[in-house]
């Protein structure tokens, strides 16, 4: 037997089409494409045979989670959503920076994990309005939370995409205001990439910031909904929390950690926070960018 773990066999890291026929051929197909590998003596260990379910139970629930819309394997072996809505309604978008995507192995993996939160984001907005009837009182320019919220998350893949978005993708305005905010932060301080009110670094913000929504009214300066007014606080899908951590697990490049959520348990026990982490590191990595693109200029 492959001493790989579950998340890393080959049968699992097989590209997979858009599927109109139903989830039926769908399975079909994952046999077909995969038959050498599927067939083989060693595969019908008892072992074997029980990740070959989970690999179908997964396959089966992000059917039924995404209404049949189009999914695939990334090419790490972890399900995402894809960005094509085919109807009203649908989910959900993926950002993309094809040219960076290219040389940064870590880059597609994180996109991916940010379009499943947002995903899952969705989702309970959607199931929230529909069971009570709730109405989102987030909204553009309301930064309330950037600067009231005491606990920031924040996680490696996270941070090292935000070095990147802020050192080459950034305006250079708004990158000489950021540049002075991150310079003069200090623990405790309001989120230092919230500039003029808006979110800097909206298209790469972590999945603690994308996951917080507060319905029926907008925070009261210095609230903090999750004690004063808990039930408007939006309760993210879990199944989708663990499927965003689970598509960065190559990053981290874990050792002899055979278990899908063995991983994830050691992506979370990393957490950081944003308020209290220092930094004036991606002050030096912002200099060092400019210092390079102006000797190639």
């Amino acid at each position: 037997m492959s001493k790989k773990p579950f998340y890393k066999k080959k049968w699992l890291i097989r590209h997979l089409v858009v599927l109109e026929e139903g989830f039926v051929s769908f399975i079909i197909k994952i046999l077909v494409q995969n038959k050498e590998l599927f067939w083989k003596r060693e595969a019908f260990t008892p072992k074997a045979r029980g990740e070959q379910i989970c690999c179908f139970f997964q396959c089966a629930m992000v059917w039924c989670c995404t209404g049949g819309e189009g999914h695939q394997v990334h090419q790490k072996g972890f399900l995402v959503i894809k960005a094509e809505a085919k109807k009203a309604g649908s989910l959900l978008r993926r950002l993309h920076f094809p040219e960076d995507e290219k040389k940064l192995v870590w880059l597609p993996m994180l996109l991916d994990s940010y379009a499943i939160a947002d995903t899952g984001v969705a989702v309970a907005i959607r199931d929230e309005g529909k069971k009570h009837n709730k109405k989102l009182a987030c909204g553009k320019g309301c930064g309330n939370c950037c600067e009231h919220q005491k606990d920031l998350p924040l996680y490696p893949h996270e941070l090292v995409g935000i070095y990147w978005y802020v050192s080459e993708k950034m305006t250079p305005l708004v990158r000489d205001i950021l540049r002075f905010q991150l310079e003069k932060h200090k623990a405790g301080s309001h989120c230092p990439f919230l500039v003029d009110g808006f979110c800097s670094i909206h298209p790469v913000r972590p999945v603690g910031c994308r996951q917080f929504n507060v319905f029926s009214a907008p925070c009261a300066p210095g609230e903090d909904p999750f004690y004063t007014r808990r039930h408007d606080v939006l309760e993210p899908i879990a199944e989708y929390k663990d499927r965003a951590f689970a598509a960065v697990i190559p990053f981290y490049n874990f050792k002899n950690v055979r278990d899908l959520s063995a991983a994830i348990r050691l992506i979370r026990g990393q957490i950081m926070n944003i308020q209290t982490f220092d930094w004036k590191k991606l002050v030096g990595i912002m200099e060092n960018y400019d210092s390079r693109t102006s000797k190639q200029v």
